[in-house]
């Protein structure tokens, strides 16, 4: 029974898997020219592999973010724990993005909406060479949606429902740890959110912009969640 057991959770997890896998690869593939056309500018790269950042401490809900693209001041706020790995390729992937800059009008705009979000919402202060977790994203991407930033207003951005910290932890009696049923749910959720064929036709390149890189990086966020629970697993 045991042997049985063990088989039919492995047979579960390989479906979880290729069921995640797949998702992946069709919501990348609207992205990339699939579904309709969204625009190329600004491209963060897709998920890679890397060694994640834990989240067992209580999170803060972050304050309205400002438009300039300089790194605020957070010395004095709680931060998510810095176990993350700085030398990850996805790390070196968004520190690099965070100094990147391009000529013309049109793409320092974009450099600088690429900024304000890797500086305000996905990287860990004070260095912003480490995500943040899944769970901290999730709670604060209503803070990023435009008209954040200076990018123009748009209705669909209200429809959003905010997800609070207390939507994602298995209990209170069980600590601020996130399950990851519930994780799952809300990723998906924001997939479907941010999927292409779901936004407005009358979104101008900056809103196709945000909504690709708010995808990407929750994203990469949600597979190093999975990669370090699959490294605790083997352990125990």
């Amino acid at each position: 029974q045991a042997a049985a057991k063990a088989a039919a959770e492995l047979e579960q997890k390989r479906q979880k898997e290729e069921d995640d896998l797949k998702m992946r690869s069709d919501f990348a593939e609207h992205w990339s020219g699939g579904g309709r056309n969204t625009g190329d500018q600004g491209r963060t790269g897709g998920p890679g592999a890397a060694t994640p950042p834990t989240s067992n401490t209580s999170f803060q809900q972050p304050q309205p973010p400002q438009t300039t693209s300089s790194p605020p001041q957070h010395q004095n706020q709680h931060q998510p724990p810095q176990t993350g790995d700085p030398t990850s390729p996805i790390s070196q992937k968004y520190a690099k993005a965070v100094t990147s800059e391009k000529g013309g009008d049109d793409e320092a705009t974009i450099s600088a909406i690429k900024r304000n979000v890797l500086i305000h919402w996905a990287l860990m202060p004070p260095k912003y060479n480490m995500l943040r977790p899944i769970d901290h994203l999730l709670c604060a991407i209503h803070t990023v949606f435009p008209p954040a930033f200076g990018v123009i207003q748009h209705s669909y951005f209200t429809k959003w429902k905010q997800i609070n910290p207390s939507d994602l932890v298995m209990s209170t009696a069980m600590g601020n740890s996130p399950d990851q049923s519930k994780l799952k749910k809300a990723v998906r959720k924001l997939r479907v959110f941010l999927h292409p064929d779901r936004l407005p036709r009358d979104f101008n390149g900056e809103h196709t912009f945000v909504c690709k890189m708010l995808w990407d990086v929750s994203n990469d966020a949600w597979e190093e969640f999975l990669k370090h629970k699959d490294d605790l697993d083997w352990i125990h």
